[in-house]
């Protein structure tokens, strides 16, 4: 999208129509039993004033249980809500007010026990790598089902957020559109994470003799945004275009607390890694295509961004001896960036059926602070990173026709300053820490093709088979799981090489298959038999390619059976996802302080069944 400052996800929405209608659906599943409400209901409210309410509301017992209180963890308790109304005094004009709410309250995000980074990272006496001892010398361990946890204290997801939107549309003339959209969003959060994921408060490290660590992490987010898009669309018989100007506040701020007992304080925290990061950001852009004939188009686009952050820290650490001692520098840093990113294409139509395309454009990623990161020496200059930059080229080819529909799309990106955490020795424990630098450069190639076949009109063959050959082209870093480095001549330790190593999360190969079969009954009503086969190769978790934070390849199968009546207005879906039980691991993560691999799991085998009425 042309106002995201990082990535984003474009969901619309359904509006208020002039007919009343609605839907209402219901889910029962188990074996972490299942109740999922989806409900709207929308019409006319007034000559001119159209409204819709929209719920969702999930009840799920845990994918797993901690194994130390009994409690389940991976649950779900989540309630959103979303109402519009849509005023429309004339044919010329029209406003949309649009109020969202979504609320967590559940023990899920649980990061899950993989491995011990290496041996000799608890007691020097200390052999079973399955074990830990508390400070007392009692023994501690870890969960005996991988799913579980075996924690003092359960997860916490505990957030909240609304959202309040206004858009106003004016159709100028027969060839331009103006809208605005103003939008106030608020967030606050609380975290919580046994990041040790074993049953001890405090343990002995080999390496430090008798100091003692934690990995208790206490989160709290809060963050509320304001924005402003005014946007021109400008539609005539070769000319199509949007143009617009774009202003963004954010103000975000993060707490992090680690310690023994962060959630009551009877134990003090001895460490904090508090911040407030403050986002101004405007931008001005245009894209436009021209259409030379009815066979050729060109396509241009330009944005210029300007963006400013603010931040400033309030971090400290302590030990039992000192207690909590705030640092006495603190971050109270302003820096800006501007950049304007061009694009260029055309379009191709041999014929009706067909169209060649290709595009190239230049991308940014504004710069940042890692909120949390300490001064700690008057010499240090700036907490900010700069921006990442990344050049695209994009061809390809789409096609419709008869009973195909296939698109492919060969691409080249080449990406410069990338923002990642960076390891680096300390002089005391845990004798290394991470900060976010401009560290790596990275391009990628590959292809992709995806197609929907329809042989026969009941039957259905959608799919899609991915190429991508993504890596590091420089990249100098020390891997937190290198043994070496936890020792006082941890700082002879060489930055390791990983160009060449690949990018996180990207599997050389992605694979979807989804057939659809459509049985016709006598009655009217009808039977869908449908499926999906996804397959995804090896994927790497961190950059140095270590395959114990890594994902194996894995094939995942989910099908469902779904019956509607004649007036195809109520229906009944019998579904089952990861057919197979596949255990996959969606990520991982080298825990510093308690020396540990921890990961986190998608959803096991779940089934159940659905029942719908539309009206």
């Amino acid at each position: 999208m042309a106002d995201a400052t990082g990535g984003t996800v474009n969901l619309i929405t359904a509006k208020p129509t002039d007919n009343l209608d609605g839907y209402i659906r219901q889910t029962f599943g188990g074996d972490a039993f299942l109740a999922q409400t989806d409900a709207a209901v929308g019409g006319p409210l007034a000559e001119g004033i159209n409204g819709r309410v929209a719920v969702q509301y999930i009840h799920r017992d845990g994918y797993g249980i901690n194994e130390y209180t009994k409690h389940d963890i991976d649950n779900a308790r989540q309630l959103s809500l979303r109402g519009h109304l849509d005023f429309r005094p004339s044919e010329t004009f029209s406003f949309l007010l649009t109020g969202e709410y979504h609320a967590e309250d559940d023990q899920s995000l649980a990061i899950k026990f993989r491995a011990i980074s290496f041996p000799g990272t608890t007691t020097a006496s200390l052999t079973s790598l399955g074990q830990r001892l508390n400070a007392d010398g009692s023994a501690a361990s870890f969960a005996k089902n991988v799913r579980n946890l075996n924690t003092n204290f359960d997860p916490i997801n505990d957030r909240r957020q609304w959202a309040v939107t206004g858009a106003a549309t004016i159709d100028a003339s027969d060839v331009l559109t103006v809208k605005s959209i103003t939008s106030y969003r608020k967030f606050r959060a609380h975290f919580f994470h046994d990041f040790d994921m074993s049953s001890y408060l405090g343990y002995k490290l080999a390496q430090t003799s008798a100091t003692q660590t934690s990995a208790n992490h206490w989160q709290p987010v809060f963050e509320h945004q304001f924005s402003q898009d005014l946007q021109f669309n400008v539609e005539t018989g070769s000319l199509h275009a949007v143009a617009g100007l774009f202003y963004l506040e954010d103000h975000i701020r993060v707490e992090n607390h680690i310690g023994y007992d962060v959630l009551t304080n009877t134990d003090p925290f001895r460490v904090q890694f508090d911040g407030n990061l403050d986002v101004k950001t405007w931008a001005a852009y245009a894209n436009l295509t021209y259409d030379l004939s009815e066979q050729f188009s060109l396509k241009a686009g330009g944005r210029y961004s300007w963006e400013e952050r603010h931040y400033l820290s309030n971090s400290g650490v302590g030990s039992a001896a000192t207690g909590f001692v705030l640092d006495p520098l603190k971050w109270d840093s302003i820096k800006s960036w501007d950049d304007f990113s061009p694009s260029l294409g055309f379009e191709f139509r041999p014929n009706d059926d067909t169209m060649l395309y290709f595009n190239w454009s230049r991308g940014f990623k504004s710069g940042t602070a890692e909120i949390g990161s300490r001064r700690t020496s008057a010499a240090q200059v700036t907490p900010f990173v700069n921006p990442e930059k990344v050049e695209a080229f994009e061809g390809g080819l789409k096609y419709s026709a008869g009973t195909i529909q296939a698109n492919l799309a060969v691409f080249y990106h080449r990406l410069s300053n990338a923002q990642f955490q960076r390891t680096f020795p300390i002089a005391n424990p845990p004798f290394f820490a991470s900060q976010l630098e401009n560290a790596a450069q990275s391009r990628a190639y590959g292809a992709e093709l995806e197609w929907r076949w329809k042989p026969v009109p009941a039957l259905s063959l959608d799919g899609s088979i991915a190429y991508l050959n993504s890596k590091f082209t420089k990249f100098f870093s020390k891997d937190p799981l290198n043994s070496a480095l936890f020792g006082p001549g941890g700082s002879s330790v060489p930055d390791q090489d990983l160009s060449g190593n690949f990018t996180r999360m990207s599997p050389e190969w992605s694979f979807n298959f989804n057939p659809q079969y459509r049985i016709d009954m006598a009655s009217g009503s009808s039977v869908t038999l449908a499926s999906n086969i996804a397959y995804r190769s090896k994927q790497f978790h961190t950059e140095f390619n270590d395959s114990r934070l890594a994902q194996d390849g894995y094939t995942m199968v989910d099908a469902n059976a779904m019956w509607r009546d004649a007036s195809d207005r109520f229906s009944v879906n019998v579904w089952v996802k990861n057919l197979f039980d596949k255990l996959v691991w969606s990520g991982s993560y080298a825990v510093a302080t308690s020396r540990t691999v921890g990961g986190t799991l998608m959803p096991p085998r779940t089934y159940g069944a659905t029942f719908g009425y539309t009206f």
